[in-house]
């Protein structure tokens, strides 16, 4: 790269040159993957609202659960303070005898 003279000017700008086509290639790269990290966060926003959404849903059933387990244990407790009764006895009748024709 040095000459007698001093530094070669073709090599270092030769180098320059190759150094320069790098970083922009890695420019191109950094806003291709900038513009994926774009869609990519409107993705996580979408989904975090779906969440929420479902968020609200199990919230409404775990009250809603909440609530026909305090009924149900409620309609329990009275059936099981009502005096047991003994069925009512079923007379059966008897049926008249069919006539068989010969």
């Amino acid at each position: 790269m040095s000459g007698p003279n001093g530094p070669d000017i073709a090599a270092v700008y030769q180098l320059l040159t190759q150094v320069a086509r790098t970083v922009t290639g890695h420019d191109r790269k950094l806003d291709d993957l900038s513009s994926e990290f774009a869609g990519l966060r409107g993705t996580v926003a979408g989904l975090s609202e779906i969440v929420a959404g479902h968020d609200r849903k199990l919230d409404d059933l775990a009250a809603g659960l909440a609530s026909l387990r305090d009924a149900v244990t409620h309609y329990h407790s009275s059936v099981l303070a009502l005096p047991m009764a003994e069925p009512p006895r079923v007379r059966l009748q008897s049926r008249p005898r069919s006539r068989r024709l010969v």
